[in-house]
């Protein structure tokens, strides 16, 4: 079963490398960042298996869009 992950951070630096990698190992990404246009070249990038959004880890209410919208794409959150 495909796993899938929620990266935050993940528009440069250590959270693309992490996303990438989670990525190439075959996982299903999503590229959470407050940046968003960064975030959607990261996810570019990395292809199919990854999707774009801008969270604010700070905010609750961003938080649980971001799940909820990686579950309703993926499938599942793990």
């Amino acid at each position: 079963m495909t796993k899938t992950a929620i990266v935050t951070g993940a528009a440069g630096g250590i959270g693309r490398a992490i996303a990438e990698r989670f990525a190439a190992e075959g996982a299903n990404v999503t590229v959470a960042d407050l940046m968003a246009d960064d975030a959607r070249k990261t996810a570019a990038a990395i292809g199919n298996n990854a999707m774009a959004i801008t969270l604010d880890v700070t905010d609750q209410a961003s938080i649980d869009n971001a799940i909820q919208e990686t579950a309703r794409r993926f499938g599942r959150v793990d």
